[in-house]
C-alpha cells in the first residue's frame, strides 16, 4: 500500500476542489487505507454540517447587525447570530460534498457549537466541536482568499487570538459555554506584509548579524534580528517605522507564517519578540492593526 495521503488533499477532496485527474489513485488508495478514510469522513461530516447550517441562516438574522461594524478596512466584527443547541439536529443531514466516489458515510462526529456574522453576511464563521478528539474548530466562510487565508482572529471575552490556515481555519482553545451568548469575533487581515524568502534569499548569512533594515513591495519598513537560539531562532521585529490602519502607530500583533505553522506575538514597545521558531521555506511576516 502506499503512503498515507496529506490532510490538504483530503481537505481539498472533501470540498470538491480536486482536479479531476488527481482523484482516482486517492480513490484507489482509500479503497485500503482505514486511516485516511477516517480523516476523509471527518472532513466531509465537518463541511456537510456547515452546508446545512447556513441554509438554516434567514436573511433578517443577519440585517439586525447592520450598524454595527468597524470602519477599518481590514478589520471586521462578526456577531453571534446562533449558537448551541438550535442546531443539534443539522448534523444528522445525510449529504455529501466530496468527489463522486463510493464510501461509507460514518456517524458525524462534530457539534455545532455557534454561527456568527459581519453586518453585511459576507464574512460568516462556524464553531464546531469535534467530539471524539474532543477539539474546538472555528471555520470563517468567504468568497475570497485573502479574507480568511492567514488572518488574524480574537475571541471576545475569551481574549483569545489566532492566525488561520489556508482554508481560513483554526483549532482554538476550550469555550466556557456559560459565556457562549456573548461571543464576539474580531477578523483583521494584514496591513503589511514582508516576504522574507523574496526580500533576504540567503537568510542563513544574516544570523547573529545584528538589525537588518527590509523594505516590501509597497515601500513599508521594518527591522529584523535573527538570533540562533538553541537548534532553532529566535527572531526580533522592529516596527516603529510601521503605522497602523489608521495612522496611528498601535499595532495589535505580528504573525510569522510558513507553510506548515505560524507564530503570534503582541506588539510591545514596537517590537514584536519570536522565541525558538523553527524556520522553513515560505516564511512571510505579518502585521495587524
Amino acid at each position: 500500500m502506499s503512503a498515507c495521503i496529506e490532510d490538504r488533499l483530503l481537505e481539498m477532496l472533501a470540498l470538491n476542489e480536486l482536479d479531476d485527474k488527481a482523484i482516482p489513485p486517492i480513490a484507489s488508495h482509500l479503497d485500503q487505507c482505514h486511516h485516511c478514510r477516517d480523516i476523509l469522513e471527518k472532513y466531509k461530516s465537518f463541511y456537510n454540517a456547515s452546508h446545512y447550517e447556513f441554509k438554516a441562516i434567514t436573511e433578517g438574522k443577519i440585517s439586525t447587525f447592520r450598524d454595527q461594524m468597524l470602519p477599518l478596512e481590514n478589520k471586521y466584527t462578526l456577531n453571534l447570530i446562533s449558537w448551541t443547541s438550535q442546531f443539534s439536529d443539522l448534523q444528522k443531514e445525510p449529504a455529501t460534498l466530496a468527489a463522486d466516489v463510493d464510501f461509507v458515510k460514518a456517524e458525524t462526529q462534530y457539534e455545532n457549537l455557534a454561527v456568527l456574522s459581519d453586518t453585511s453576511g459576507e464574512m460568516i464563521a462556524r464553531i464546531m466541536h469535534e467530539k471524539v478528539e474532543n477539539k474546538w474548530r472555528l471555520h470563517l466562510i468567504l468568497d475570497k482568499p485573502d479574507k480568511y487565508q492567514d488572518v488574524l482572529i480574537r475571541l471576545l471575552p475569551f481574549d483569545q487570538q489566532y492566525v488561520t490556515n489556508e482554508f481560513g481555519q483554526v483549532e482554538v482553545e476550550n469555550l466556557a459555554s456559560e459565556q457562549m451568548s456573548k461571543l464576539k469575533l474580531e477578523v483583521s487581515t494584514p496591513s503589511a506584509v514582508f516576504d522574507l524568502d523574496t526580500l533576504i534569499p540567503n537568510w542563513e548569512e544574516i544570523i547573529g548579524k545584528g538589525q537588518i533594515h527590509i523594505e516590501n513591495q509597497d515601500q513599508e519598513h521594518i527591522e529584523i534580528e535573527f538570533l540562533p537560539s538553541g537548534s532553532n531562532y529566535t527572531l526580533r521585529i522592529n516596527l516603529d517605522q510601521i503605522s497602523s490602519q489608521d495612522g496611528s502607530q498601535k499595532l495589535h500583533a505580528v504573525a510569522v507564517k510558513s507553510k506548515k505553522q505560524s507564530w503570534l506575538a503582541n506588539v510591545e514597545s514596537g517590537v514584536a519578540l519570536f522565541r525558538n521558531v523553527d524556520f522553513e521555506p515560505g516564511i512571510q511576516v505579518k502585521v495587524f492593526g
